[in-house]
């Protein structure tokens, strides 16, 4: 959602949210992992610890109990509508329970289509013809030099300026991802004032926008 609500560059006015527990849960122990079990070898859900490949490329360990536990209790899938004050309008799916891990784009436009993966490598254009418009060929060009997120981050230390993460930066896909889980709990489309900051259209909403209290913040 981060990079479409960066390409949009506009404020959610209308948000509609609707997503369940549709196959994780269940009645196995919390302390269940997939190292232990039984099932191993023809669970689609089974995680090898020691190293698991992220859609980045990254190696990361992670923790492997069961989905099928007892205290499961998130959403395995989602689908989130989001109409913008400049016309523009996504809609954002998370599905927990495909046996591959992957993420995708597609941005829908009057005189076409773009496909690509989370990193925007191997775009597509549809038609073809569009795609032998700006590559010559239809294959694309490959994905652009990127430089890990981490040495991004360190060399914004190193320089005394902002990341591109920043919270500056971030807040408004934040801001629309919580409008995301208003519009789940009261279970209807939000109608959504970002000046005033505040649900117009359903009475009792905008208790989900803010904490009674807050802890207090990090410190070093």
């Amino acid at each position: 959602m981060d990079l479409a609500n960066w390409l949009v560059n506009s404020s959610p006015k209308k948000v509609y949210c609707s997503g369940g527990i549709d196959v994780f849960g269940g009645n196995e122990p919390n302390d269940k992992r997939c190292r232990d079990c039984d099932k191993k070898d023809q669970c689609p859900y089974f995680i090898d610890y020691r190293g698991f490949k992220m859609d980045y490329d990254a190696i990361v360990q992670k923790e492997d109990f069961c989905v099928y536990a007892q205290e499961c209790d998130v959403h395995d899938n989602s689908l989130v509508l989001i109409d913008y004050e400049n016309g523009a309008r996504i809609c954002y799916m998370e599905c927990h329970f495909t046996p591959e891990y992957s993420r995708e784009f597609m941005f829908v436009g009057d005189k076409g289509k773009i496909l690509a993966g989370f990193l925007c490598e191997n775009p597509v254009i549809i038609p073809e013809s569009k795609m032998f418009d700006v590559t010559g060929n239809k294959n694309s060009k490959g994905l652009r030099e990127r430089k890990e997120s981490n040495n991004v981050w360190i060399e914004a230390i190193l320089n005394n300026r902002q990341s591109p993460g920043n919270f500056l930066s971030s807040w408004p896909v934040i801001e629309t991802a919580h409008l995301a889980t208003v519009a789940l709990r009261t279970g209807r489309k939000i109608h959504y004032d970002h000046k005033k900051m505040e649900v117009t259209n359903i009475f009792g909403a905008n208790q989900y926008l803010y904490r009674s209290e807050y802890r207090e913040g990090w410190k070093i």
